[in-house]
């Protein structure tokens, strides 16, 4: 007969520090949008574009890029939840593509959510997110 696993077994109770690395310094405007000349044509020919293989099926492409984005949302060093900034002014571009739509696609026109379901309508070359990161004050409370 197993016995069940203590969690805590010390006189003080313990201490979690939990620290959160972001793409940018604390304070900073990040801008998430398509590169240039950049024309959204489905799931399949971005994909194609990240990952060199070629998807015949549409909803096949569809699911594996939302499995991929919901892969890289987990991954990205940004806070779960973060409001979307009107102005880009100051911004630094996110260049990385893969970022960029996975932002995109888990944002309102209000607010960035990690954990949603990407909505691949989002990706749009003429749209664009701005964030802007919590200043150290802000971050650490």
């Amino acid at each position: 007969m197993s016995r069940p696993a203590l969690l805590h077994n010390m006189s003080t109770p313990p201490s979690t520090v939990i620290k959160h690395q972001t793409v940018a310094p604390p304070g900073c405007t990040l801008l998430f949008q398509l590169p240039p000349g950049f024309r959204w044509a489905g799931p399949g020919p971005l994909l194609t574009r990240l990952t060199g293989r070629q998807w015949r099926r549409a909803t096949q492409a569809e699911a594996e890029l939302r499995r991929l984005l919901n892969e890289q949302a987990a991954q990205l060093p940004l806070p779960p939840a973060a409001l979307v900034a009107g102005s880009a002014e100051g911004a630094k571009a996110v260049e990385d593509l893969l970022a960029i739509c996975t932002v995109l696609a888990k944002s309102s026109d209000r607010v960035y959510l990690r954990d949603k379901e990407p909505n691949l309508r989002r990706i749009a070359s003429e749209r664009r997110v701005v964030f802007r990161l919590p200043p150290p004050e802000e971050a650490e409370s």
